[in-house]
């Protein structure tokens, strides 16, 4: 038995495989071995629907924790490639299986045995049933990896962002670059991955690749993880939008396991629970750590002497007494003389604070911090209006610039005022010559109030102004051309990634926009000299009225 049959389990005669010798003659044995009472090991029961669930949870409630994690062993041990002939390694793994483990799996794919059965006939019936599945294994897509990052490094050092977003080191996927941080992992699946996967990948894209056909279902799988990412960090987070999420999630685990078969991993199953804490504690703004390592950012800054069994307790008292007393220095309705006594204290420690309350925390500070002069008085009452029914915070009156004379020319009069930069519902909007340029690239709906999903055309502005004094504050701004090529960058738009292709050159005429108007700043990426990609950065997204079945 030891050096002559190639069985390492159990048998029964004669139903083995001899080493030296030819299998032995027995016309009157049946072609499957029986069982102890007569039957073949390939009969099994036919369960209905109801019979199948209601069995399952009964097992499913009598397992403990050994015969539950068992229960993912044997699924993975079955979804592994076979080589004929070595059914007993396969059999000798499933056997350290429980056997509630056995039947479950079992009783899931419909081979429960019939009557009475052992661990013996389970292992058998999973035997069966992975023999009539392919067995060689599964072919994985092959990608030009390194083409794909050196996209993502290209867009990183070439796109033109506004200055409230947090842009990843430019050799991002280096060691080089460090541990990123979660505000960089945001925006890079947020922007950059998707702009060097569709431009890439994308048959219609100018600046594709040969392989761009074949890699479509990639770009669909790395497309829906970017989408549920864009999904769960809104603002707010309805049933339509949870749903959403799960259904991108779902669809890009499907688009896994169909492009690079095993690469299936407990966090994919534990991803699926993120939709669980949306529904219990809200967005995932409640919960993520943005605002934590903010917070961190600002205790290394504090000076301290380095000498141990004190640095807690001068961490600890400075940061509650520096807290409190910038908490009191922001307050609304604080004298001028504390709120320029707040840019001494910004200045001083390194500190900035966002704008308005609707500015995301961000490991990366705003470009400057909201300040008043001493001598300023505040603006007049209909600008307060007209600012708080747009969720903007008050224009600073020492960013006010003289009237251009081509503005005038176009609005027939003298504007009342003119600014080089206003708050916006993040950061700032600025005119291109006095601050950050991607401050100054909008998208915006020509017609009416900008609603999330309608469509928007892209531009910059050029004007910042107020015609009367008790006028709404208004933007002049030019358009940029449209294109007639493909759009590689559409598709996507209802699971919330916005973008679309443009001409790098702008309309001659001003438009003047109300913000109402505005959808949000922009990032800009020129592919070739005569086309841009133009990527909507607003912070909501459109309400699908599908529903989603997962």
């Amino acid at each position: 038995r030891i050096h002559g049959v190639q069985e390492t389990q159990r048998f029964i005669w004669p139903y083995f495989t001899p080493i030296h010798e030819e299998r032995p003659l027995a016309p009157w044995a049946p072609p499957n071995a029986p069982t102890g009472d007569g039957r073949s090991y390939t009969d099994h029961r036919h369960l209905k629907p109801e019979e199948r669930q209601e069995l399952m949870e009964d097992l499913a409630g009598s397992m403990n924790y050994h015969s539950a994690a068992s229960v993912g062993n044997i699924h993975r041990l079955l979804q592994q490639p076979l080589i004929r002939g070595q059914e007993d390694d396969l059999r000798s793994a499933l056997m350290h299986s429980s056997g509630d483990a056995l039947a479950y799996v079992c009783t899931d794919i419909q081979r429960l045995p019939a009557n009475r059965f052992a661990k013996d006939d389970l292992v058998n019936q999973l035997i069966l049933w992975r023999l009539e599945k392919p067995l060689a294994p599964m072919v994985a897509l092959t990608i030009d990896s390194s083409a794909l990052l050196k996209r993502v490094q290209q867009i990183v050092r070439e796109v033109i962002t506004p200055s409230w977003m947090a842009n990843p080191p430019a050799d991002v996927g280096l060691a080089k670059a460090g541990t990123l941080k979660a505000d960089h992992w945001r925006w890079l699946f947020a922007v950059h991955v998707p702009l060097a996967v569709l431009s890439l990948w994308r048959e219609t894209s100018p600046l594709a690749s040969p392989d761009a056909q074949r890699m479509t279902s990639v770009v669909e799988t790395t497309m829906h993880l970017s989408c549920a990412s864009l999904v769960m960090t809104k603002r707010s987070l309805s049933l339509e939008r949870r749903n959403l999420f799960r259904h991108l999630l779902r669809l890009h685990v499907l688009g896994l396991r169909q492009d690079f078969p095993g690469w299936i991993f407990p966090s994919h199953h534990l991803a699926f629970h993120i939709f669980d804490g949306m529904e219990n504690f809200g967005g995932v703004r409640n919960c993520w750590g943005f605002p934590f390592e903010l917070t961190i950012g600002k205790l290394q800054r504090i000076p301290n002497n380095h000498i141990s069994g004190q640095f807690e307790r001068t961490m600890l008292h400075s940061f509650c007494k520096g807290a409190t007393f910038r908490q009191w220095l922001m307050r609304s309705d604080a004298p001028p003389i504390l709120r320029y006594c707040l840019e001494l204290v910004d200045a001083a420690y390194n500190y900035r604070h966002t704008p308005n309350a609707l500015s995301t925390n961000s490991s990366t500070p705003p470009d400057s911090s909201t300040t008043v002069d001493v001598a300023d008085t505040l603006e007049s009452e209909s600008l307060t209006t007209a600012f708080a029914g747009y969720n903007l915070g008050l224009p600073d009156s020492k960013h006010k610039i003289p009237s251009p004379p081509i503005l005038t020319k176009l609005l027939g009069q003298e504007p009342f005022e003119c600014y080089s930069r206003v708050p916006g519902s993040k950061g700032y909007y600025t005119i291109p010559k006095k601050g950050a340029l991607g401050n100054s690239y909008i998208c915006f709906k020509p017609q009416g109030r900008y609603r999330p999903g309608e469509p928007w055309k892209a531009g910059q502005i050029q004007h910042i102004f107020r015609k009367t004094s008790s006028g709404p504050l208004q933007v002049a701004v030019h358009r940029s051309q449209a294109t007639n090529i493909a759009q590689p960058f559409s598709g996507f738009s209802e699971h919330g990634f916005e973008a679309a292709l443009f001409s790098t050159e702008f309309s001659n005429n001003l438009e003047v926009l109300n913000f109402d108007q505005i959808a949000a700043h922009t990032a800009r990426w020129n592919l070739t000299r005569d086309l841009v990609a133009v990527v909507n950065l607003c912070m909501v997204s459109r309400l699908c009225a599908k529903l989603w079945h997962v």
